[in-house]
């Protein structure tokens, strides 16, 4: 979705709301792209999950300096996953809980997408930083969209990755934890699914050892420091010296012959009513995958 569709997205849902029930708004100022409610008091909040913000502003409408909630990205372009959070905040429904604390309709909406952010375990860093590692050794120059809390981990020029990481031994299989995950639709890039398989060892990688490869490769210290800071993994820190072998790092890319459920899998193309999430564990036996050296040799 282009920046101009989503504005007019935007538009047409806050012109389906009834007037004489309240006031609604689609904004875009200072590369933010929303939709805002007036509220009576003003609400200390300044919150985001993935690429989408909550923030208590004060607007200027039809010259009247008016205080708002408002739900909004900076990014470009964004698929129609957007509109449909932004058509929840702006319902009937949902307004009662946002005029009275905006804050736990945000929090209730981060619980149920799932937050990039939250309760990732030592290993689930150790596979994104190994990614990292293998893209940067590449040339890829990634960006490490967990930094900013992006939908997907990992994204270069031309692809997108969605880090898995796993110290099962029995089998070889990933959770999916909602319904926007593995949807490609609006994608202007190939999406793959970046299984990592690690085990406890001694002998192995650590947070301290890949971020001190990755800086030696070009990669950004501060952001890559900051980052690890900021999510409880301060240099010094015992945890950052825990070691991971990588066994091997497997790319599975997500198309028609990858199984998966989103929208298009039910029927005329949308999630049932009331659906709000869903879960579910794909079993990656006897399906195509390549390395890293054979992606970057085709």
């Amino acid at each position: 979705m282009t920046e101009k569709e989503l504005i007019d997205t935007l538009n047409t849902l806050v012109k389906s709301i009834k007037l004489n029930e309240y006031n609604a708004y689609a904004v875009k100022t200072g590369g933010m792209i929303g939709v805002a409610i007036p509220v009576a008091d003003e609400h200390i909040i300044k919150e985001r999950f993935n690429k989408v913000s909550i923030e208590n502003l004060t607007f200027k409408i039809d010259d009247i300096d008016t205080k708002v909630v408002f739900l909004y990205t900076k990014e470009e372009k964004m698929n129609y996953n957007y509109g449909s959070l932004c058509l929840n905040f702006l319902s009937k429904e949902a307004r009662q809980t946002i005029l009275e604390d905006p804050l736990k309709w945000f929090n209730e909406w981060k619980d149920l997408l799932g937050d990039s952010s939250k309760k990732k375990t030592i290993y689930d860093f150790i596979g994104e930083m190994a990614v990292l590692l293998k893209l940067q050794s590449f040339g890829k120059k990634p960006v490490w969209n967990s930094i900013e809390k992006g939908t997907f981990d990992i994204s270069t020029d031309d692809k997108i990755y969605e880090v898995k990481t796993s110290k099962v031994k029995t089998y070889e299989a990933i959770t999916i934890h909602n319904q926007f995950q593995l949807d490609v639709e609006g994608l202007n890039k190939d999406l793959y699914i970046a299984y990592v398989k690690v085990e406890d060892n001694n002998a192995g990688e650590s947070l301290d050892s890949l971020a001190k490869q990755l800086i030696d490769a070009g990669y950004d210290k501060n952001v890559l420091e900051n980052y690890l800071r900021d999510n409880g993994y301060y240099e010094g820190k015992t945890e950052r010296y825990k070691q991971f072998i990588i066994h091997e790092i497997r790319l599975y890319k997500v198309d028609e012959n990858f199984p998966s459920i989103t929208k298009n899998s039910f029927v005329d193309g949308k999630i049932p009513n009331n659906v709000i999430k869903y879960e579910y564990t794909i079993l990656l036996d006897g399906l195509n995958y390549k390395t890293f050296e054979e992606e970057n040799d085709a």
